[in-house]
């Protein structure tokens, strides 16, 4: 598909998520931020992580868990924090391990490598990032749009971020039943979609070191950067 092609397509799939009401019909106690706050902290990218890294030609798309909850839609006016995030630091070190060029002086900058997204797209009643999710949230999000989303821009790899990302993921391409450390400690990633590597990893906030700690993570982005060079 080409670049103009797939900027259309991916309007579509905006579109849609800005009028999706899954969720709502649900009851799933989550909000679209195209009607929290009247639309006004809103994005025109598929989610709000997207604002951050959204190259449509990327080699790498990494699919966190979901963005926050509506008192952070609020406090951060919609916008990612990413100069005093030490998770969103840590993100962008571990993303140089596997091979790409980010400016380590400015990670706010866009690189056309990346592209960033959620596995949910609504926010949260509440809870912040620590917030507790629900099993129908991804089943909504995941089918309706990150599926349709990976499909679209096809990249070499996708990083999923945490047990909940990567078994939301796998399953709608069947994989069912392993577990997640095993899914990031073998050597080889799982392909779905259109000949993407799937590289499941533990999330790199405090929470994800806890039970990963960064040496560790920085050997599991290598294995990415391994694959990368092979791929080429």
């Amino acid at each position: 598909m080409d670049s103009q092609m797939k900027q259309l397509a991916y309007g579509v799939l905006v579109k849609q998520r800005k009028a999706c009401t899954l969720c709502d019909s649900q009851q799933c106690e989550l909000q679209n931020p195209s009607i929290a706050f009247s639309g006004k902290y809103d994005t025109n990218e598929i989610g709000h992580w997207t604002d951050w890294q959204g190259s449509l030609n990327a080699k790498i798309m990494v699919i966190g868990q979901d963005w926050g909850d509506i008192g952070t839609l609020e406090k951060q006016g919609g916008e990612c924090n990413v100069d005093n995030s030490a998770t969103n630091r840590a993100l962008m070190k571990l993303i140089q391990i596997a091979g790409v060029d980010v400016n380590e002086n400015n990670f706010r900058n866009q690189h056309p490598d990346l592209f960033f997204t959620n596995a949910i797209l609504c926010m949260k009643s509440d809870g912040g990032l620590a917030g507790k999710v629900k099993g129908p949230w991804f089943r909504n999000c995941v089918n309706s749009f990150l599926k349709p989303l990976l499909e679209l821009i096809q990249p070499k790899i996708a990083v999923t971020l945490g047990e909940k990302a990567t078994k939301s993921l796998l399953r709608e391409y069947g994989h069912k039943g392993i577990s997640f450390r095993n899914l990031v400690e073998q050597e080889s990633p799982i392909i779905v979609g259109a000949n993407t590597a799937v590289f499941p990893v533990f999330h790199c906030g405090s929470l994800g070191q806890r039970n990963r700690s960064f040496e560790l993570q920085k050997g599991d982005w290598l294995r990415i950067r391994r694959y990368l060079e092979l791929d080429d």
